[in-house]
């Protein structure tokens, strides 16, 4: 939520600059509100990690953050010889100052995202792979078809927005600056990650319909349902996430023998990617122990049974997960050494799974690669169990 809280933060700020003191008392009661926010926030975080950074959670860099821009916003605002445009303007920008050297020299790591602490490693063979952290580029090579229930609700809203703002005046004219802002700022973060699209989506399911009414006024008794326009009734039908859907799905097929892809993409949830709960159910007849195991087997193993797990989709496990890529990228002869050290039983290999093919394609002469061509080392025991498309192995001693 940092940029729709960052982006509210500087549309506050401007209409104050632009306004001044017409908006002095709701600007400082938002500056002031928002800072009681975070200390709420803060409240949660133990003594002893007052001052750690975290870029991922509530920490020092985002309270220190959001309180020097909250209460230095609202004195500000309360300041009676700022009485010009350029005073506000100057003074907006000493503040905005400020919070960037707070920023550098408090949390310059941050800069680069909640992820940025992420081993490089674990954000190419990984995070890249995982579906809602794809970038806009990853998705429109390999899913095409989904772009428009992505993108098609956020790209009307904004659209619709901007002619809003250009119409209204007032007020309502920064309302519609702060909602279509914040939109955009959502569209933008869906560039970069596709999860901001869920967020993007959400406040354009409002900001759609809300323009459309008040651009559209009923024509008359009988061309209107419950007050809302047949056409604006239209738009609405066609700008929801099933038509979209089925819109993108109909023009891949339609273009798709022009288009033909020679990358073969497989996602979690296909047949034969060991997605199921039950897949993982006969693991927990064997004697407890900690399984080697890829990134997305992890949660299934912890929820069916009483084995441990190095691995899991949880970036702050960097070492259980480094230990895993190191162990079934690394060379079968240096495999047997690594479990050793890392006290492992098991190896339940999925030969369907998704991170299968990232990591064959960048090691093949991997352990990976091996249990993948069939190749299985001599301290690597096949253990048969029905009723799951894992192939699972006991480490001899």
């Amino acid at each position: 939520m940092v940029p729709a809280v960052a982006t509210l933060a500087v549309v506050v700020a401007l209409r104050w600059v632009v306004d001044g003191d017409r908006c002095k008392v709701t600007t400082a009661a938002f500056a002031i509100a928002l800072t009681a926010a975070i200390g709420l926030a803060a409240a949660t975080i133990a003594p002893a990690h007052y001052l750690t950074v975290t870029c991922d959670a509530i920490s020092i860099a985002q309270v220190g953050t959001l309180a020097i821009g909250g209460f230095g916003l609202a004195a500000l605002a309360t300041l009676s010889r700022l009485n010009s445009v350029a005073g506000r303007m100057i003074a907006a920008g000493g503040l905005a100052v400020l919070l960037a050297a707070f920023v550098g020299l408090e949390a310059p790591q941050c800069v680069g995202g909640p992820f940025a602490q992420l081993d490089p490693r674990l954000a190419d063979l990984w995070l890249a792979s995982v579906g809602e952290a794809r970038n806009v580029f990853s998705m429109m090579r390999d899913l095409p078809q989904q772009m428009p229930a992505y993108f098609g609700i956020p790209l009307a809203a904004l659209v619709l927005g901007v002619i809003r703002c250009r119409r209204e005046t007032g007020q309502q004219r920064w309302n519609w600056i702060a909602c279509t802002a914040v939109q955009a700022a959502f569209a933008l973060f869906s560039v970069w990650e596709i999860k901001g699209a869920s967020y993007a989506n959400a406040l354009g399911a409002a900001l759609v319909p809300a323009a459309l009414l008040q651009m559209l006024s009923a024509p008359g008794v009988g061309l209107s349902y419950f007050g809302v326009p047949r056409v604006a009734l239209l738009v609405m039908l066609l700008l929801n996430p099933v038509a979209l859907l089925a819109l993108g799905s109909g023009a891949a097929h339609a273009f798709g023998a022009a288009a033909v892809s020679t990358q073969r993409v497989v996602a979690a949830g296909d047949t034969g990617t060991c997605q199921r709960a039950a897949d993982y159910t006969p693991l927990a007849t064997l004697p407890r122990g900690r399984v080697l195991a890829f990134i997305d087997s992890g949660p299934f193993i912890l929820m069916q049974t009483k084995h441990a797990v190095l691995a899991g989709p949880y970036h702050r496990d960097q070492d259980g997960n480094i230990a895993m890529l190191d162990i079934f990228l690394g060379a079968p002869d240096d495999a047997k050494a690594l479990m050793a050290a890392r006290g492992i039983d098991y190896v339940a290999f999925c030969p369907g799974a998704p991170e299968r093919y990232n990591y064959v394609a960048r090691a093949p002469a991997s352990l990976v690669a091996a249990l993948s061509r069939g190749d299985v080392p001599n301290f690597l025991e096949r253990i048969p169990l029905d009723g799951t498309d894992l192939a699972v192995y006991r480490v001899r001693p």
